[in-house]
């Protein structure tokens, strides 16, 4: 399945009656609507230079993320799974035996996708440039050009 993403102009989006992905503030400058046919969901979100993040999990289930949040939706049911305010901006979701990987600049959320709860946070001591993961270790590289090694539990 594929999801579309559909600009809205601020009128759009606050006269639209879809749920949120998550809070929008006063800050909010871009708006959208995410869909898969079935169900919509309104987005919105304050940097205009970004578009938000989709990465496929499972069939019909995807993670979104853009500025400072991301979520996990169950298309099939239209619902959120599970929500998380970061405290710096997101940058990417990776996937790895069985966890979902979302990545801020300068945090790690593990999230075991079975039960969908958080397994591990890991804070970095930099800002994050990029990640590889082998052999149940999450190397990632920072922007001072050291490479960071944690266990992932």
């Amino acid at each position: 399945m594929k999801l579309s993403i559909s600009r809205l102009v601020q009128k759009e989006f606050i006269q639209n009656n879809n749920l949120l992905l998550f809070p929008n503030t006063l800050k909010d400058r871009m708006f959208a609507l995410v869909s898969n046919g079935k169900h919509n969901f309104k987005v919105s979100w304050q940097s205009d230079g970004l578009f938000p993040v989709t990465f496929d999990i499972f069939e019909d289930v995807f993670a979104i993320g853009i500025d400072l949040d991301f979520v996990i939706v169950d298309f099939s049911t239209g619902i959120i799974i599970y929500h998380q305010h970061l405290e710096s901006f997101f940058c990417e979701f990776m996937k790895y035996d069985g966890k979902l990987f979302a990545i801020s600049e300068i945090e790690i959320y593990v999230i075991d996708l079975k039960t969908y709860k958080t397994k591990q946070v890991v804070t970095l001591p930099e800002i994050y440039e990029k990640m590889t993961i082998e052999d149940e270790c999450m190397i990632v590289n920072c922007i001072d050009g050291e490479k960071y090694h944690f266990r992932i539990s």
